[in-house]
């Protein structure tokens, strides 16, 4: 009876451990780790005894561990769900300085939620004994059918989702060359929300230095802002002495508001800086880590979409042993040739098994008569053994699961809810245990209608969980066993939905196309932006540079980095560097460690010419014309390369001629990402062109001095020029 329970759990384990090694950041307190193995073995153990108790109903046997193990494991998750996550949330969370500090603030933030709905439930209990439909005895069973009733909502229009997205995903994604499409696409965005984060991290230490200087040493808070102050110089990679002071050593407060001064007046305010600088340093950390993992992905799928053009799969990776590289070779002509057959394939056996699912969803009412559930019948039919049974149960949930939580994935939780490798914070931890543990008794209880051992066989055997979860509702007449019989029936109109895309032809007249992407469509403007990034990393990564500096977010290690690319996108202006230091024609050339980066905020003492003015004015006006510019096209080419493209009897440097190549070209480059793109272009002519005319378009809108900041000498014009890339801000 448990030769398939045991394995599954032992799997179930070993899946966890996995998860967390890979997706938690070393630094995760123990505490945390020990809440999610818990809180995911829980839940996942509730997969495991479906198998169990089905195979258990239909052999006409009696086991009296099962409904401990189904107590056990849905009490657990209610209580997981509703009060320990919350908790431990909240604890590490909160910027109190003691653990006591962080427990009342945790206790009183639940004590808060919970009062409010305690005081609407407490409406809808007293209008049900009012009227008579509810008894005293019977609220318990009331809470269990309103959380599932709750979850069953949820998971339908979630499973709809993903039963349609999956498939259809994995179709799109079959050629590298579709991949490596959203792969630039998805780096254009990770790039943007980087930016974001690095502007919101220079705020907050540019608030701990303000809040610092004035403080008194003997002041009873001193001891308090000192330990911020250390942890804003361990924590953030932009360090609080690094903000920009004027000549009396004060710190700039132009850029921050009231809200932003009012930190030091008691040790609450200390407290939510020290929770506000956790939060800034814990976002940066986790969208650099997602920035860098889909600039390795298009690497890797740029070398696939080379190979499949070129024949060749050999890969010069340095000096390797000949096993070694007759393996490397062996990938790569899987990845280039078999793996998008295999995903062809897998995709459309993903879509029959969404189908039937479907199918059986919005058959639920039929019930066993007729029975027209597909999975029903197989399982009824089936004489496959113990282990065979079980192993067909747990398949079809399997995918079931998968998809329910690849919508909780895709549909906007990202912002808060990032899960990326080695880099996952306790936040983003606890949020994923606690939706795993909140809609898998659901999930399952609506795979038991879906295979319909929700009624009592023809023995009057019934399964353990439903004889549970059906007493529940059935004592309860508010929804009774009706309501999860006809509204699954909601499964097959989401699922057109989703089919049809009529979510996307709803969001055009409300959303702005930037911030849709359609991966039918050759180009857009985060895939441009993409595109251009990797060619800077692969630069980068050539010369020694590590993976993530060509944003330039931090500006040259000579100089404190300056706020003005903050005001600047702050104002709309989209830049994170935006300075150029004016330069006469016989002047030095500009040291190369202050040009190793793209889009670096200057620092240079030297007047600046363009937007590197004193006049905030001037700053907001410049960065509007900028943002204007990337409407138009013109994100990610430099000032410098414009110059000389306009200019055409102009002769540029050797050493600019080399590293432009195919950008200044009127050609569409023949092979590589520019490539790539060009042939999916459907008028043939390359992005990369378009984005230089729409460049010149603009280019009477700006200065002699230039918009862009110093740029690396190899990647833009001669030794010494500092023209350059810049990125934008939302």
């Amino acid at each position: 009876m448990w030769a398939f329970y045991i394995p599954a759990i032992s799997c179930v384990i070993l899946a966890v451990l996995f998860t967390l090694r890979r997706y938690a950041d070393p630094k995760t307190p123990i505490v945390v780790r020990l809440v999610a193995i818990i809180s995911w073995v829980t839940s996942l153990s509730i997969v495991a005894l479906v198998p169990l108790d089905v195979w258990t109903t239909l052999s006409v046997q009696k086991n009296p561990a099962l409904g401990i193990l189904w107590s056990i494991c849905y009490w657990s998750t209610q209580v997981l769900t509703w009060f320990l996550i919350p908790f431990f949330q909240g604890y590490f969370d909160a910027g109190n300085f003691s653990k006591l500090g962080k427990s009342q603030t945790s206790l009183r933030n639940s004590l808060t939620h919970w009062a409010v709905i305690g005081v609407l439930g407490g409406i809808g209990l007293a209008f049900l004994l009012i009227t008579g439909r509810l008894t005293i005895g019977s609220i318990p069973n009331l809470a269990i059918q309103l959380s599932n009733t709750y979850g069953l909502i949820v998971i339908t229009l979630l499973l709809s989702y993903g039963l349609v997205e999956i498939p259809r995903f994995v179709w799109r994604t079959s050629e590298p060359e579709v991949r490596l499409r959203y792969c630039c696409h998805r780096i254009g965005r990770a790039a943007e929300k980087l930016e974001d984060a690095a502007f919101e991290l220079i705020r907050v230490a540019t608030v701990v230095e303000a809040t610092s200087q004035p403080m008194p040493k003997r002041d009873p808070l001193r001891p308090y802002m000192d330990q911020i102050y250390q942890q804003a110089n361990e924590w953030s990679p932009i360090k609080p002495a690094q903000c920009p002071k004027d000549e009396q050593g004060r710190v700039d407060l132009d850029d921050l508001t009231d809200k932003d001064l009012d930190y030091g007046c008691d040790l609450y305010g200390l407290a939510s800086l020290r929770q506000r600088l956790r939060r800034a340093t814990d976002n940066y950390k986790g969208l650099n880590a997602e920035y860098i993992n889909q600039v390795m992905d298009g690497f890797e799928l740029e070398a696939v979409c080379k190979a499949r053009r070129t024949g060749d799969y050999n890969i010069q990776t340095g000096p390797t042993s000949k096993p070694q590289a007759k393996l490397a070779t062996a990938l790569m002509m899987y990845r280039a040739v078999v793996r998008p057959w295999s995903r062809k394939l897998l995709a459309l056996l993903l879509a029959s098994l969404s189908a039937v699912i479907v199918w059986s969803e919005a058959t639920i009412g039929s019930g066993r008569h007729p029975d027209l559930s597909p999975f029903s019948l197989a399982i009824h039919a089936a004489r496959l053994g113990e282990f065979g049974t079980q192993l067909l149960v747990m398949l079809p949930l399997a995918y079931m699961c998968a998809a329910n939580y690849y919508s909780i994935f895709k549909l906007g939780m990202f912002s808060f809810y990032l899960l990326v490798p080695h880099a996952t914070q306790p936040a983003s931890l606890l949020l994923n245990a606690s939706l795993v543990c909140r809609f898998i008794t659901p999930l399952c209880y609506n795979f038991l209608h879906v295979i319909r051992m929700h009624v009592p066989e023809a023995d009057g055997q019934v399964t353990v969980f439903s004889q549970k979860m059906g007493a529940a509702m059935q004592e309860v007449p508010v929804f009774r066993q009706e309501f999860n019989s006809w509204f699954p029936l909601v499964t097959v109109v989401v699922c057109l939905i989703v089919l049809l895309n009529a979510w996307d032809y709803a969001a055009r007249f409300v959303v702005s196309s930037r911030y849709r992407f359609d991966e039918d469509s050759a180009v857009d403007e985060f895939s441009e932006r993409g595109r251009l990034l990797m060619r800077h990393e692969q630069d980068g990564k050539s010369r020694g540079m590590p993976l993530g500096d060509c944003l330039g977010l931090w500006g040259s290690v000579e100089a404190p980095i300056s706020l003005t690319a903050a005001r600047a996108r702050a104002s709309g202006g989209k830049l994170m560097g935006i300075a150029k230091s004016s330069r006469s024609a016989t002047g030095p050339s500009m040291p190369s460690t202050q040009s190793a980066s793209l889009g670096r905020a200057a620092s240079n003492p030297r007047p600046a010419s363009g937007i590197a003015s004193s006049s905030t004015d001037g700053i907001t006006e410049a960065a509007t014309t900028v943002a204007r510019s990337a409407r138009a096209g013109i994100s990610n080419l430099t000032r410098s390369f414009i110059q000389k493209k306009n200019n055409s009897g102009e002769q540029s440097s050797p050493a600019g001629s080399r590293a432009v190549g195919n950008m200044g070209s009127s050609k569409p480059p023949p092979s590589g990402l520019d490539g790539i793109f060009a042939r999916m272009n459907s008028d043939g002519t390359s992005s990369t062109r378009r984005a230089e005319s729409n460049s010149d378009r603009i280019d009477d809108d700006t200065d002699d001095g230039g918009l862009l900041g110093s740029q690396p000498d190899s990647l833009y014009g001669a030794a010494g020029s500092s023209g350059g890339w810049l990125p934008r801000r939302r």
